[in-house]
């Protein structure tokens, strides 16, 4: 429902852009090419002019294993279709604990991201991060974006702020 209520969304509003917060499992059964994220896709492919920023979330960041999702095939299959829509942008999510982990902690998040763009089978390069549960204090997340090349072309923070 709420992807239907998303596909509605973006072709009644006008804009140039949209974050959406993609926080749901990609697949409905085991390796079925991304099933669960197709109503966004078709979204995307009826709204060629907007760009949708994808926040990807596989758990609470880019997975605990330093392989991409985990080297979940769902996510390497859904990251690599938002990737070859020219009006999609997968943006790796970050967890900051609000301001309670290191920026050390938040760095490693942030490289294991950029990490993503050696994934040599297919393309799932982020091209953003999203730091969610923010300290109110932008200072925190300032040298946090140093980490990764020049690839990623910007952060958001929640509350939403550019970093």
């Amino acid at each position: 429902m709420r992807l239907l209520l998303t596909s509605a969304l973006a072709t009644t509003v006008s804009a140039t852009g949209l974050i959406l917060p993609l926080y749901i499992y990609p697949a409905a059964t085991w390796d079925d090419g991304a099933a669960n994220w197709t109503p966004v896709f078709q979204a995307a492919d009826s709204t060629p002019s907007l760009t949708w920023l994808t926040v990807v979330n596989p758990n609470s960041g880019p997975g605990d294993t330093h392989l991409p999702g985990n080297n979940d095939v769902n996510y390497i299959t859904a990251v690599s279709k938002l990737n070859t829509r020219p009006n999609m942008k997968p943006i790796g999510y970050v967890r900051t604990n609000y301001a309670q982990f290191s920026p050390d902690q938040v760095k490693q998040s942030v490289a294991a991201w950029k990490g993503w763009d050696n994934y040599a089978a297919a393309n799932i390069s982020v091209q953003g991060i999203f730091f969610d549960e923010s300290a109110p204090n932008a200072a925190y997340l300032r040298d946090v974006p140093s980490t990764p090349s020049s690839t990623i072309f910007a952060t958001w923070s929640w509350p939403l702020r550019a970093v």
